[in-house]
């Protein structure tokens, strides 16, 4: 397992991305996987608050399980409706491309923290 901490900021997530980058490198679509990770740390940051994101990835077999913190206001990725992707408006995409582009994605509050559990196939497409 590996990790980083980092203030929510949004110039952190160029460090995050690079984080996710070399964790991940086996990952023949690591491009989708920092994606996910910098959607979901820029809605912490802009829409929820936080003050700080922990990042860890572990390396399992076959798959990468990818857990991001937050300190920010309560939101669950899974609880809220996906609208379908096609549709001309602004926004709104980030969450459909998380549920899509990952294996499997759970949210639990822990204490007073956002924890976002994401697995990503680690020898193929997501």
């Amino acid at each position: 397992m590996s990790a980083i901490t980092v203030p929510a900021d949004t110039s952190q997530l160029a460090q995050l991305g690079a984080f996710v980058q070399q964790q991940c490198a086996r990952a023949a679509q690591v491009v989708l996987v920092d994606l996910v990770v910098t959607e979901l740390a820029g809605n912490a940051i802009r829409h929820g608050g936080a003050r700080t994101l922990h990042l860890e990835v572990r390396d399992l077999v076959g798959e990468y399980e990818v857990i991001l913190e937050d300190d920010g206001a309560p939101f669950n990725p899974t609880a809220t409706e996906v609208r379908p992707m096609g549709e001309l408006r602004e926004g709104g995409y980030g969450l459909p491309l998380v549920q899509r582009c990952s294996k499997s994605v759970s949210y639990e509050r822990v204490g007073e923290r956002n924890q976002v559990r994401l697995v990503f196939d680690a020898g193929g497409s997501a």
